[in-house]
Parts: structure tokens; C-alpha cells; sequence
């Protein structure tokens, strides 16, 4: 090829020769120097240059706003100053609300993060409700505990519905709030405060085991102590209690203890962990079962006791055999404002249950009709009669009751109504002689 061809060229080319880099036989093309000729990098200055003038309008009308400010503030004075912070204050309460309401939404959209912690399987559940009754024979090497909270949720709220029913069985007169929160109290007491204690302990050993691991573990095994409770509420022998406590309490607290068994390493440590667990298990159901309705009635005597009418407080503490008697005086009372169509079925009803008692308890501090007839008919029958009146009322008692009065099968008692127990504790404990 000539010279005059390759001057040629270079021309028809233009620029591009001045964006070669020659050397050792190979060129190197310069693309950041080299000009877009599709026209794309016309049109970027083109909207960059629009940008930056609409930039520039925000900024001077923003300046001209702090200017009318500044001018409002110092022409008004004191009082354009307090306009201006009083619009500081009301964006910074704006904004404020604005992050709560954001902290708010957020805490919402997170509730899925304990999603994995209740997805399960019905299948599942019954499986663990079974093996929590089957204790493992390996502890050698850690056993698997179930991470969920589904199922141990729903045993304790089946617990709360257990004591609940044998609360109600029992007669017990506590106002209705208060028993559901008193049973809520003492199984979620339980759940969260001995896994807590236990998890605690598992750390001071160094035991392998989670929070989460122990709150199912502990939650599961609440199974067994759940189908106690139901059956021996309602059948009422101590024998089959005992019985079913050693089986189905034994055999949940088996399973516990060798879970724990396998992620604790030593004697000592183990020895301390379970013996502790099983302690706690074991003792829990016996207190549910013996003690939980007397220390619940002791506890919310003492905080509403004085609420109560002493008709109330006298239906209570009669003994079960005895308390159909003093339940159809206060009710009889009540009956007397009855349509009288009912009242036929009200007497026969009440002349029943007078058949059926052993002793009639009666408060009389009141007058009233129909108590004044149970009683006579109640003398009649040659029951044992036993009359409450509180001196404090004002009033004065019929002669005809207290003139009947013969120290044995008729006794009237002055009482007060912080000696209520006492005086009925008495007059039982002289029938058991």
C-alpha cells in the first residue's frame, strides 16, 4: 500500500489516530477519551443541566423562605421568634411520631421471626405427647429435644383448664377473674420460672442444653401431671391418685431426667441437675393435687374476705357433706321474691334437700319467712340446727328462734364476722364427738 492510500485513510478516520497508543507492533484503544457519537452522552448533559437548575430554584426559594423568617422575626419580635420555635416543636413532635409509628410496624412485620418456634405438624405433637411418657435408655450421647412451643403453649393453658374445673367441683367461692388469673399465675409460674431455674443450673454444670430446649422439654412434660389432675378431680380416691402420680408423674419425670442425663457430663453435675428436676416435677403435682385449692382459698380469703357477705363466708366454710343446708337457707331467701308460679316447685325443692342434710346451718340475722319455716320443719324432722346471729347488725333476734335454743339439737351462736371459721370449725368438731 502506497503512502498517498494510508494518508488517505488516517483523514477519513478523523481523530481516531490521535487515540491509538503505538508501540512494539500493537495499538491499544483509548476508550474513556473517545467521544459517544449515538448522541446518548448529549442528552445525559442535557438532563444533568435541567437537574442542576431546578437544584439551584429549591435552594434560593428555601433562602428567600429563611429570609421572610429572619425578617417576620426580627419586624414581630418576641412574638415571630415564638412562631418559629413553635414550628420546631410541632416538626420535631411530627417526626417523633413518625418513628413510632415506624418502631410499631416493625415489631408487627417481626412477629414472623417466631413463626419457626409454633410451625408444626398435629402429627408431630402427638408424637412428643407420647415419647414424653417413654423414658430413652441412651445417654451416651445427647438425645434430641424438639425446639418448638406449640405444643408445651398448649399443655399449660390445658393445665389452667384443669385446675379451673377442680377449682369449680370443690365449691370453691371466688369470683370468677380471679380464679382464671390465679391458675394462669401458678402453671405459667411454673413453666417459664422452673425452666429458668433449671436452664440456670444446666450453665453452672455446663449441661448442653437451650432456653428454648428446656422451656419444650419441661413443657412437654406437663403431659402426664395434666392426665393425673383430670382423672383424680373427678374421681375422688387417694389411692388411684398415688398411683397414677408414681406412674404417669414417674414416667414424665423419667423422660426429663434422661434428656438431661445425656448433655450433662460427671457424676456431680448430674446428680445435682436431675435430682433437682425430679424434685421440682414430682412435689408440683402433689401440691396441685393436696394444697393448691386450700392455699388459693387462704390467700384470696385474706384479700377479699371482707367483701364477702357472711352468707357467702358461711357457704364456704361448711364442710362439703353439710353445705347443701346452708346453700337452700340463702337461697329459699332469694326464692321468696319468685313469681308464683315457681313457688310450688321452690318448697318441694327445698323440703328435699332439707330431707337429704345431716345439719341445718342457718343466718338469721335477717328475718325472713321462709327461712323462719325451713327451720321449724327442720325441728320437726329432728334435725340439728345451728343459727348464726351478728349482734352488730342493730336488730334483735325473734324470741321464738333463740327461746328454742336447747344446747343440743337447736343452738344459737352470737358471732362477728372475723370469727365466722372459728365458730363453724367449733360447732363441727362437737358433732365429731
Amino acid at each position: 500500500m502506497s503512502s498517498g492510500s494510508g494518508s488517505r485513510n488516517t483523514e477519513l478516520w478523523g481523530s481516531f489516530d490521535d487515540n491509538l497508543i503505538q508501540g512494539g507492533g500493537s495499538a491499544v484503544i483509548d476508550m474513556e477519551n473517545m467521544d459517544d457519537t449515538s448522541g446518548s452522552s448529549f442528552e445525559d448533559m442535557g438532563e444533568m443541566h435541567q437537574r442542576m437548575k431546578e437544584e439551584e430554584e429549591v435552594a434560593a426559594e428555601a433562602a428567600a423562605t429563611e429570609d421572610d423568617v429572619a425578617d417576620d422575626g426580627e419586624f414581630l419580635g418576641m412574638k415571630g421568634l415564638k412562631g418559629q420555635l413553635g414550628r420546631q416543636v410541632a416538626d420535631e413532635v411530627w417526626q417523633a411520631g413518625k418513628r413510632q409509628a415506624s418502631k410499631a410496624f416493625n415489631l408487627y412485620a417481626n412477629i414472623d421471626i417466631l413463626r419457626p418456634y409454633f410451625d408444626v405438624e398435629p402429627v408431630q405433637v402427638r408424637n412428643r405427647l407420647i415419647e414424653s411418657l417413654i423414658p430413652v435408655r441412651m445417654i451416651n450421647f445427647p438425645q434430641k429435644i424438639a425446639g418448638e412451643l406449640y405444643g408445651p403453649l398448649m399443655l399449660v393453658f390445658t393445665l389452667v383448664a384443669i385446675l379451673l374445673h377442680g377449682m369449680k367441683t370443690s365449691g370453691t367461692v371466688i369470683r370468677e377473674g380471679t380464679l382464671m388469673g390465679t391458675a394462669i399465675g401458678t402453671c405459667f409460674g411454673y413453666w417459664l420460672g422452673v425452666s429458668a431455674f433449671i436452664y440456670f443450673l444446666a450453665y453452672l454444670v455446663n449441661a448442653q442444653i437451650t432456653m428454648l430446649q428446656m422451656l419444650s422439654l419441661l413443657g412437654y412434660g406437663l403431659f402426664g401431671p395434666c392426665i393425673v389432675l383430670l382423672v383424680t378431680y373427678n374421681i375422688h380416691f387417694h389411692f388411684l391418685f398415688y398411683g397414677l402420680w408414681l406412674l404417669l408423674g414417674g414416667l414424665s419425670t423419667l423422660r426429663m431426667v434422661a434428656a438431661l442425663l445425656s448433655r450433662t457430663v460427671g457424676q456431680t453435675p448430674r446428680l445435682l441437675l436431675c435430682g433437682t428436676m425430679a424434685l421440682l416435677h414430682m412435689l408440683f403435682l402433689l401440691y396441685l393435687h393436696f394444697n393448691y385449692h386450700t392455699i388459693v382459698e387462704g390467700l384470696l380469703d385474706s384479700l377479699e374476705g371482707h367483701n364477702m357477705a357472711p352468707m357467702q363466708r358461711v357457704a364456704r366454710d361448711v364442710p362439703e357433706v353439710n353445705r347443701k343446708s346452708t346453700e337452700n337457707s340463702h337461697e329459699s331467701t332469694s326464692g321468696e321474691n319468685n313469681a308464683a308460679s315457681g313457688d310450688r316447685a321452690i318448697h318441694d325443692r327445698d323440703l328435699d334437700w332439707l330431707h337429704q342434710s345431716d345439719v341445718v346451718v342457718a343466718e338469721v340475722t335477717q328475718p325472713s319467712l321462709g327461712v323462719g319455716y325451713e327451720l321449724g320443719r327442720a325441728v320437726d324432722m329432728k334435725k340439728k340446727v345451728f343459727c348464726l346471729f351478728r349482734p352488730s347488725s342493730g336488730r334483735i333476734l325473734s324470741a321464738m328462734i333463740r327461746g328454742a335454743a336447747d344446747v343440743e339439737n337447736f343452738v344459737v351462736r352470737d358471732y362477728s364476722e372475723d370469727e365466722v371459721e372459728k365458730v363453724l370449725e367449733e360447732f363441727f368438731s362437737s358433732l365429731k364427738n
